[in-house]
Formats: structure tokens, C-alpha cells, sequence
């Protein structure tokens, strides 16, 4: 089997195996959703709906602070991304291109402002992250997962909302 010398090491590849198996995830229900066939009415959201949301989101909140715990703030933070999109995706019926920019989703969403700018917040923080080649901190990340809460908040609300 493989032999990881020290427990640091060991952390990493665990991390990376679950930030590996949760993007697969990911891109797996969007393939599947995009193949699903469109209904003409959007079927009216329950209670239950809403609850499995906010049931996904904090059991991906959960795995991206093992992350962060390990150290690894730019996963976490990008892990909280992907769920945001995920999430919102289901809740809006919208099929997402996997070739769209994170703005580009942003701007096709139809969300009510504290929705709209808690994702703009975490696409803000992400995008400094991996294309301003800035250093996540764990102030970065904790920023992040603010606003990943107050995002899970208006879902289990209401996404429009």
C-alpha cells in the first residue's frame, strides 16, 4: 500500500482525497442535472427541499473546515464555492455551463441582494485567492464561511428572498 512517513502528510492527502471525491460530486449532479428533462412548471419547493438544502450545505461547511483545520484555506474556500453554485443551481432550476466564470453565474442568477451579495462575496474572496496570487489566511477563510452562512440562510428561506 502507499506509506505516508508523518502524520502532517497524511492530513494533506486526506484532504486532497476529499476535496478530489466532493468536486467529483459536484460535476457529477450537474452532468445529471443537465441531462435531466425540463419540466414546463418549476414543481413548487416544500419545507423538506429546503431543509436538504441547508443539510448539504452544512455537511459541505463541515469538510471545508477539516480543511482549513489542515491548513488548506484555499481548498476550503473553494470547496464553499462549488456548494454555493451546486445549491443555488438546484434551487433555481438553472442549468450552468461548466465553461462559465463564477461572475458569469453570478450575473445569469436571479437572487434577491443579500443572496446575491453573499456569493459575490465568496467569488470575490475565491478569485483573489487563485488568480491574484494571494495567500488564503484563515481570515480569509472564516470571511468566506460567513458568508457561505448567511447564503445557507436565505436558501433555507428562500433563494429569491
Amino acid at each position: 500500500g502507499l506509506q505516508v512517513p508523518d502524520k502532517q502528510a497524511r492530513i494533506v492527502l486526506w484532504a486532497a482525497l476529499a476535496v478530489v471525491r466532493a468536486v467529483g460530486v459536484l460535476y457529477l449532479q450537474a452532468y445529471l442535472a443537465a441531462r435531466r428533462p425540463r419540466l414546463a412548471e418549476p414543481e413548487a419547493e416544500g419545507p423538506a427541499d429546503k431543509a436538504e438544502a441547508v443539510t448539504r450545505m452544512t455537511q459541505a461547511r463541515d469538510s471545508a473546515d477539516a480543511l482549513a483545520e489542515a491548513g488548506d484555506f484555499t481548498q476550503a474556500m473553494h470547496l464553499l464555492l462549488l456548494q454555493s453554485v451546486t445549491e443555488l443551481r438546484r434551487r433555481l432550476d438553472v442549468a450552468i455551463a461548466s465553461y462559465l466564470t463564477s461572475r458569469e453565474i453570478l450575473a445569469r442568477m436571479k437572487l434577491g441582494a443579500e443572496a446575491r451579495d453573499a456569493l459575490a462575496d465568496i467569488i470575490r474572496r475565491v478569485e483573489l485567492v487563485y488568480f491574484g496570487r494571494y495567500q488564503a489566511k484563515l481570515e480569509d477563510y472564516l470571511a468566506c464561511r460567513e458568508s457561505f452562512e448567511r447564503l445557507k440562510l436565505k436558501l433555507g428561506a428562500g433563494a429569491g428572498t
